[in-house]
């Protein structure tokens, strides 16, 4: 199930305050080469992605999913602060969770920095659509710095 296997696993936070939801997308994206950083609030997410920015040169995540609502801070909030504090030569696709889309919520995101949101449940078909906009977008955003 593993398509990366003998490749470096892709570093990624995943700030998801449902215990149940945590643990499936955590297990889900691991079957598929992530290796998985996990908070229950906004603030535990930002708190350790602050301490894995010690070294300016090294990127701390290649991905960071965030439910949309959670109690301290919504996770469009969320994506403008992390693009507020994280040096100008690194980027970080955005990754929206959700239950609760709808097309006016999704342009509002994604206008705040958001590069895709995901509608809940996670699946293997979405996890290959992630894998593809990882690249894609982290090629498009270096660009654009």
């Amino acid at each position: 199930m593993n398509e990366r296997k003998n490749q470096k696993p892709l570093k990624a936070l995943l700030i998801e305050d449902d215990l149940l939801c945590q643990i499936a997308e955590k297990t889900l994206l691991e079957m598929h080469g992530f290796e998985i950083d996990t908070a229950g609030t906004a603030e535990e997410g930002l708190n350790l992605l602050s301490e894995k920015e010690t070294d300016e040169n090294l990127k701390p995540y290649d991905v960071i999913f965030v439910d949309i609502k959670l109690p301290d801070f919504d996770g469009d909030h969320i994506a403008e602060v992390i693009q507020k504090t994280t040096p100008d030569h690194i980027t970080i696709p955005i990754l929206a969770i959700t239950a609760h889309l709808t097309e006016e919520k999704k342009h509002i995101w994604q206008g705040k920095g958001i590069s895709m949101i995901i509608e809940k449940p996670l699946t293997e078909n979405k996890i290959q659509q992630i894998m593809e906009l990882i690249f894609t977008e982290s090629r498009r955003l270096a660009l654009l710095r």
